[in-house]
């Protein structure tokens, strides 16, 4: 994560990036300040992280308290299943048609 890289090498900090429940957690927020939000959270959890990754722990309360999402979807990894997920929305009557 750009945020990340740039807030350790101009606070000459090490951290490797995310686990990945913390990254469930972090894509799982609303983010209702936006892009600046995520920055300065980012920033927060670098600065006070006593590990080498920036684990669900050392999220802010708020965000750590977002129930899992559960979604019957799994979503496309390659081109090809993009397409397939898109055309069976569009049979389906979904959004976005």
């Amino acid at each position: 994560m750009i945020f990340l890289e740039r807030c350790c090498r101009q606070n000459e900090i090490h951290v490797d990036g995310f686990s990945a429940d913390a990254m469930a957690l972090l894509e799982s927020y609303h983010w209702p300040g936006n892009v600046r939000e995520l920055r300065n959270v980012v920033e927060r959890m670098a600065i006070l992280c006593d590990s080498d990754r920036i684990e669900a722990r050392h999220l802010p309360p708020e965000i750590r308290q977002i129930p899992p999402q559960t979604s019957s979807v799994t979503l496309p990894r390659l081109w090809d299943e993009f397409k397939n997920l898109k055309h069976h929305i569009r049979e389906a009557g979904g959004a976005g048609t």
